[in-house]
């Protein structure tokens, strides 16, 4: 009776065993049918699932695809092609285009003025890219640039900027500093050949009889 019992469970393990390795086999689907849908899924769970359906041609991912469907989480499935439904067979290549992933954005922040370092460390706390802040000289950038001082920025202050975009921050340079005009005169600083508009005007003395 204990041998009978044995057998039995030794039976049934092998029988469970099998049954697990044929759901994990994937076959070849013969003849045409409709492409699955995946719409939504993981590119794994994609490619298991086409597997599942017994296509066996190249199944290949293109991840920079832009998805205008808000219920696709970024990096799932948008679309395919064959598209879902659409007539294919085993062999035909399945490209799976996922919804990009979000580019983090900031507002640009006003810079000018500021050195290199300093301009730098505020986009750094933005989170932008510190390979895609570049820095220039501008020769010749008019009498407002300060040498060694931001006077361009690009984007402007206040505009969209991408923490994976260019940021372009040109300096003045000694040169533009030595050719900026004097400043003008004091506009307020009373002439002294003229009389002070703003000084009460001179009494003449009373004639004495």
């Amino acid at each position: 009776m204990r041998c009978f019992t044995v057998l039995a469970l030794a039976v049934a393990v092998a029988a469970t065993g099998c049954a697990t390795i044929a759901r994990g086999v994937h076959y070849e689907r013969s003849g045409n049918f409709a492409m699955p849908d995946v719409h939504g899924l993981t590119a794994d769970e994609a490619k298991d699932q086409l597997a599942q359906a017994g296509i066996t041609g190249s199944v290949s991912p293109f991840e920079n695809y832009t998805c205008d469907d808000p219920s696709v989480p970024e990096t799932h499935v948008c679309v395919t092609a064959p598209r879902a439904g659409a007539t294919t067979s085993a062999h035909i290549p399945v490209t799976l285009y996922l919804k990009a992933k979000a580019t983090p954005s900031f507002t640009m922040p006003d810079v000018m003025g500021k050195t290199a370092d300093e301009a730098r460390a505020a986009l750094l706390a933005f989170g932008q890219e510190p390979a895609r802040i570049l820095v220039e000289t501008l020769p010749g950038g008019g009498p407002d640039c300060l040498p060694d001082r931001v006077c361009r920025q690009s984007p402007g202050a206040g505009n969209q900027a991408w923490v994976t975009g260019p940021v372009l921050l040109q300096l003045g340079t000694h040169d533009a500093a030595a050719r900026r005009p004097p400043p003008p005169p004091d506009a307020h600083k009373p002439d002294a050949a003229k009389p002070d508009p703003q000084a009460p005007p001179l009494q003449k003395p009373s004639p004495i009889f």
